[in-house]
């Protein structure tokens, strides 16, 4: 994968909205801009060691990866867990920032609403 593209896609991470979809053996990851449209998913295929990034509808990396691999690691596949971590380190992020909005008190929502120009008032 081409360096910049890399780059990109990890920022874009890094600004985006994160949803996780997890089934038996596999995690997908949804990435969503700020109005909720899907930019990219990143399929962890964990159980079966296929692992892939969709992007605008296009499938642009689909690797094969196993734990017990002797072999070393392709630059392929180091990008594609490299943007895996990326995704799970911003998943993680925005978990811990949901759980801390959903434990505010009243004086400290009123405070939020102010520092983010909302009007309304909790009582």
């Amino acid at each position: 994968m081409n360096d910049f593209l890399k780059k990109t896609i990890i920022e874009t991470i890094k600004k985006g909205n994160i949803e996780l979809k997890r089934d038996w053996g596999m995690d997908t990851y949804f990435v969503l801009d700020a109005a909720g449209k899907p930019l990219m998913q990143y399929v962890n295929g964990y159980d079966s060691g296929m692992y892939s990034l969709t992007i605008n509808h296009k499938t642009i990396a689909n690797i094969e990866w196993y734990e017990n691999a002797k072999k070393p690691m392709t630059k392929e596949q180091s990008d594609m867990f490299e943007i895996l971590n990326a995704l799970c380190n911003r998943y993680t992020e925005l978990a811990k920032l949901r759980h801390a909005q959903q434990a505010m008190t009243a004086q400290e929502q009123n405070l939020v609403n102010f520092l983010t120009g909302k009007d309304q008032k909790v009582i």
